[in-house]
């Protein structure tokens, strides 16, 4: 099992929050739930994950194309 299995797990089992600053799709869709976008200095409302990333707004979409970063 992986760190972010971890928390995951004991997140759901203590009933809290989980604050994570990523930029792998793949890590967000692990954890599910809401996201919040932070782009172009802005905070947008809380967005069901799988959604946001079926249809990200071009500030994510661009992102998303640049691929991970090291």
């Amino acid at each position: 099992m992986e760190m972010l299995d971890l928390v995951k797990d004991l997140a759901e089992d203590i009933g809290a929050t989980v604050l994570m600053v990523t930029r792998s799709p793949d890590d967000t869709l692990r954890l599910g739930g809401l996201t919040v976008l932070v782009a172009d200095s802005e905070v947008n409302p809380p967005r069901d994950t799988a959604e946001l990333l079926a249809d990200p707004p071009d500030s994510l979409r661009a992102c998303l194309a640049d691929g991970p970063r090291p």
